[in-house]
């Protein structure tokens, strides 16, 4: 689902997306205002559809409003349980939304081309949001203080073993190089050309 390399046929907005997901946030309470605020500002540029997903439909985001409120430490998220009536079916139809690094962006719903909403007509008595695992990033988070924690995007932390050694991915450098970590909190610089490895003194704050 969040493969956004793979290509994707894009097609127009149909002119209910803004003021359906604006209702939606709205109605799920003051948590979600970030995400309403964002909407009524633009940053819904267009909607893709990949033929592989077909009931997935992502969004293309304003590039200076995606500046405006990505908090790159965000964890990728659903929202599940949404009833949204369908004029098409004449029916309630149960429809998610994917969110990461504080933004919008996409949602899922059967037969998702011919999805017709009232925006009016939303109930999110059942609606609950869960986060996705990074497995990778549990086995180290006890090394972290909580404000380390905040300065890291979990999903960018994973394995990578080298010469017979696990490091843990916390950043992209630049050129492919990368910082990383090891279990007992020795910071390294990992560079590609040449190859090396190199432990750090300075403190996790100070790369970030």
């Amino acid at each position: 689902m969040f493969n956004f390399f793979k290509r994707k046929e894009k097609i127009h907005l149909k002119g209910w997306e803004k003021e359906l997901f604006q209702n939606i946030f709205r109605l799920l309470g003051t948590e979600y205002y970030s995400f309403e605020k964002q909407i009524a500002e633009g940053i819904i540029e267009s909607v893709r559809f990949d033929k592989n997903i077909p009931d997935y439909i992502s969004f293309k985001l304003n590039i200076a409003l995606l500046n405006k409120f990505e908090k790159k430490n965000e964890q990728i998220s659903i929202i599940k349980g949404i009833e949204v009536f369908d004029k098409t079916t004449n029916q309630y139809k149960s429809l998610s939304i994917d969110l990461g690094f504080n933004l919008i962006l996409g949602y899922s719903i059967h037969d998702i081309l011919n999805f017709n909403p009232d925006p009016n007509k939303i109930n999110v008595a059942s609606a609950y949001r869960s986060f996705y695992e990074n497995k990778d990033f549990d086995k180290i988070k006890s090394l972290f203080t909580q404000e380390e924690v905040d300065l890291l995007n979990v999903s960018e932390i994973y394995e990578v073993p080298l010469d017979g050694k696990t490091y843990y991915h916390l950043k992209d450098l630049e050129d492919g190089d990368f910082l990383g970590i090891d279990i007992n909190k020795n910071i390294f610089k990992i560079t590609h050309d040449p190859f090396g490895i190199t432990i750090q003194k300075d403190s996790l704050k100070s790369f970030f």
